[in-house]
């Protein structure tokens, strides 16, 4: 799958993870069928989660990894982008990659608190 620090099954007050096939959503003339996880949680250093979609080639695995394509935007995953974000995500994993749509810290479903924009603690958060 990812080589990250992310995990999914959560089932704190944000909720539990689901793991859905959403092939029955892909354009039939894609290669592959895809699976998506969400929540999926990245902790950072200081203990604050990012929360994550992802979406991926249902054969992916540890042992069968893909290539990932990293979204970090403020634009919250449940809302104003999810439509977009199935059609375009979805794609680039019914085509053989990972990927992955993260809300910025205190944005959406993350945690934390977002002081200003574009700051140095954003994009760190995109480089752990």
């Amino acid at each position: 799958m990812m080589a990250c620090r992310a995990t999914s099954g959560d089932t704190s007050a944000r909720g539990s993870a689901i793991l859905r096939a959403v092939s029955d959503k892909r354009d039939a003339h894609l290669p592959h069928d895809i699976v998506e996880v969400s929540p999926t949680w990245i902790p950072m250093p200081d203990g604050t989660r990012l929360a994550a979609r992802v979406w991926m080639p249902a054969w992916a695995s540890p042992e069968r990894p893909v290539p990932a394509v990293f979204e970090l935007i403020p634009y919250r995953t449940r809302d104003l982008t999810a439509l977009r974000d199935e059609a375009i995500h979805g794609t680039f994993a019914a085509n053989g990659y990972a990927s992955v749509r993260v809300d910025i810290r205190g944005s959406g479903d993350s945690e934390g608190l977002i002081p200003g924009e574009y700051l140095a603690e954003e994009l760190q958060d995109g480089t752990e």
